[in-house]
């Protein structure tokens, strides 16, 4: 009599999830948010009698889904487990269900809510798309075959919503949460942008760029991090470094190391544009080390990357138009530092991603040694935030054998050399 099963899962869509960003802070969310539900449905295998077998899980841990670092997402969308011969997979699916309508339910009333009443059918489209979004595949089987859960990811069994009207600008296959269609001739495109200021002034200037019309999904994604702290009591970061930031690293290192004075005088004056804020809190190991204390030189660090460079500085479209003469004021400040110090930001930065090879055939090829295999990789995952860090740059992603960095220029490759000879 088989006294165990083996029980396979896989959650999606990843690429939709992930995938669909326009600035790193979305590639990080989308891939938080994955790991979280991932592992909410790991958590109740462990629950209902099972033990995840891969990737590497800490059983009857506090859920902190990653790497002992809680703001890195290090989960897949899919794990393996041995579970009792009366597990029902049913379990796993509202879990997850239940904590993503429980995140949605937090959005909905602490941001959506008040804004609703704007627009059209916004509760109805809330709705549909929250409950419609994710797909969950399972296979439950005697006998340990890695094939069964392709296999099942054969059989169509997730029907997407149909989606009608102004589509979202980040999730283009769904639609805007208004309602309305900007080309009617019933003046809806005007009630359009009336929904979308209001909600702009409910949320943070990050959260909602201007000419972004979002899905309930897009929103859920956004504001996840805030939803987060909120329902676990935990602090997870609520901002990311931008791309213009990462590319400037090295040069705000060399600022603060050579010319902390110029630093501060620039940083005085930058406070006085409408909308400044040290909000960016890019957590770069090399740049809080250098700051110490001296809070002025971590408001430095801390500044939105555009003040880096003059031809941000000095593009009307990302600041306000009554702050011109202060942002010329800086950016002759900047052209000032970048002669004291030798040389401009770069504006350029890397993408580091990695992936080991044949990871599925050579578990399938090791049963035996599955648990080992998988006790390996742990260690190497819990390696590379360290490792990242070291090198300047911040994690996005680190799953298994799976890294995705953002890290500037002139430390990539040897970050990427130290992750090689660490996993070999």
């Amino acid at each position: 009599m088989t006294k165990q099963r083996y029980f396979h899962f896989s959650l999606g869509p990843v690429q939709e999830l992930v995938g669909k960003a326009r600035r790193l802070r979305d590639y990080w969310t989308g891939s938080y948010l994955l790991s979280y539900l991932t592992e909410q449905a790991m958590d109740e295998v462990c629950k209902n009698g099972g033990h995840i077998v891969f990737p590497p899980y800490e059983e009857n841990s506090s859920l902190t889904v990653a790497n002992k670092r809680h703001e890195i997402g290090s989960f897949p969308n899919r794990f393996q487990a041995n579970v009792p011969v009366d597990f029902e997979p049913s379990c796993c699916k509202k879990r997850v269900k239940d904590t993503w309508e429980k995140i949605a339910d937090y959005i909905w009333v602490k941001y959506i809510s008040e804004v609703a009443p704007l627009g059209k059918n916004t509760k109805e489209i809330w709705d549909r798309q929250v409950e419609g979004f994710w797909y969950i595949k399972w296979v439950l089987a005697d006998e340990e075959d890695e094939a069964l859960l392709d296999i099942r990811k054969n059989w169509r069994s997730h029907i997407p919503t149909v989606e009608a009207g102004d589509k979202c600008t980040l999730f283009g296959n769904l639609q805007e949460i208004s309602g309305y269609i900007r080309s009617s001739k019933k003046g809806e495109g005007k009630k359009q942008e009336i929904f979308w200021e209001n909600m702009r002034s409910k949320l943070y200037l990050l959260d909602l760029k201007e000419g972004e019309r979002l899905s309930a999904v897009a929103l859920i994604k956004r504001l996840f991090p805030r939803a987060y702290n909120e329902l676990k009591g935990t602090e997870l970061p609520e901002n990311f470094p931008s791309t213009t930031y990462m590319s400037a690293i090295s040069w705000i290192k060399a600022v603060i190391e050579k010319e902390k004075a110029l630093a501060t005088d620039f940083l005085k004056e930058a406070r006085k544009l409408r909308g400044y804020g040290s909000a960016t809190k890019a957590g770069i190991r090399c740049l809080d080390k250098l700051a110490g204390k001296n809070k002025d030189l971590r408001d430095f660090v801390s500044l939105d990357g555009n003040f880096f460079y003059s031809h941000t500085l000095l593009n009307d479209n990302l600041w306000d138009d009554r702050d011109r003469p202060i942002r010329e004021g800086l950016e002759r400040k900047l052209e000032n530092i970048n002669r004291r110090i030798g040389f401009k930001p770069d504006t350029y930065y890397a993408l580091l991603s990695m992936d080991g090879d044949r990871m599925g055939a050579i578990l399938q090829d090791n049963k035996e040694k599955k648990e080992q295999i998988s006790k390996t990789i742990s260690d190497f995952s819990e390696s590379v935030p360290t490792i990242i860090d070291e090198h300047d740059g911040r994690v996005i992603y680190a799953g298994g054998e799976d890294v995705f960095a953002i890290l500037p220029v002139d430390t990539a490759i040897d970050a990427a050399v130290k992750l090689k000879e660490k996993y070999t």
